[in-house]
């Protein structure tokens, strides 16, 4: 059977797009184009069998590692089940970032794809919307993406990895090391995953967090309908291209800053779940402060 061996799960915004370039860049590693087949994760099901899912990778035959990255299947405690039960012996592969961080970062995320709140509104609203079911199908995204704070409560999920593929088959990584020396890290991962280590990967950055003034504009620019496609395959091909990259580069700005008092708060918040996973992962984490 051509099945993943091994799958990138998370967390959010703690650059696993990254990591899954580095990755898939290795001969001997062979991946997804488009990052997840979303067979796990209840969200834009696209992949619906497991003849389907399996016929996704047909092409990596000879690969000593295949993968892919359910980068929400972390917080999906029914999608990790999912992937023990279909891949039994499959290696996991998980990246932990400052959990306050992470969450302002998945913040912005979402408000690219239409959170209309602003994040220390979308905290307190927080509860609210993970006790109403009727959110989970009233939203537009996976309902998940909206539970900021609670993505960041780490030490269950790492702990829930660890029960059901075994300690040994989960690699935890941290964010703030791969930022740091991404050579090292992609190559510790190669040696998880029994290629060759000293395989030498472009480190290039990927998914920087960013947020648009309008996202109809956005959507427009970025997927160009078939008529600004025609103008861009005519006489003046070159100078709508570049009109339009200009446009793009203007409509998209950088997040704005972190509130401090909002992030030590939050912060506070997460310092128990914090010291658990430090115990958990036998590691010292009192750089995220």
């Amino acid at each position: 059977m051509s099945l993943p061996n091994f799958l990138m799960v998370g967390a959010a915004k703690c650059g696993t797009t990254s990591l899954f370039h580095y990755l898939k860049q290795h001969p001997e590693v062979g991946m997804l184009e488009s990052k997840e087949a979303h067979f796990f994760v209840d969200f834009r099901v696209k992949v619906h069998s497991l003849e389907e899912y399996e016929a996704l990778f047909e092409g990596f035959a000879g690969r000593r590692a295949v993968g892919e990255a359910p980068v929400r299947a972390l917080y999906d405690e029914d999608a990790l089940r999912k992937m023990k039960e279909v891949l039994p012996g499959v290696r996991v592969i998980v990246i932990l970032r400052n959990p306050a961080d992470m969450a302002y970062s998945l913040w912005g995320h979402m408000v690219r794809n239409g959170e209309r709140l602003s994040f220390s509104r979308a905290l307190k609203v927080e509860p609210r919307r993970m006790a109403d079911p009727g959110f989970k199908e009233r939203c537009n995204n996976w309902y998940g993406d909206y539970h900021y704070f609670h993505r960041g409560l780490y030490s269950d999920q790492v702990r829930r990895c660890f029960d059901l593929f075994g300690r040994d088959s989960v690699l935890v990584l941290l964010f703030d090391d791969m930022r740091r020396d991404p050579l090292h890290t992609g190559r510790g991962c190669f040696e998880f995953l029994g290629v060759d280590p000293g395989f030498e990967p472009v480190m290039d950055r990927h998914n920087v967090g960013k947020v648009y003034r309008h996202r109809g504009l956005h959507k427009l620019l970025s997927v160009p309908p078939g008529w600004l496609g025609s103008l861009e395959e005519g006489f003046m091909g070159g100078t709508v291209r570049r009109w339009r990259e200009s446009l793009m580069s203007w409509n998209t700005r950088g997040l704005p800053p972190f509130d401090p008092k909002l992030r030590a708060d939050l912060l506070a918040r997460y310092q128990p779940d914090i010291r658990k996973l430090e115990i958990l992962l036998e590691r010292d984490l009192s750089h995220w402060a």
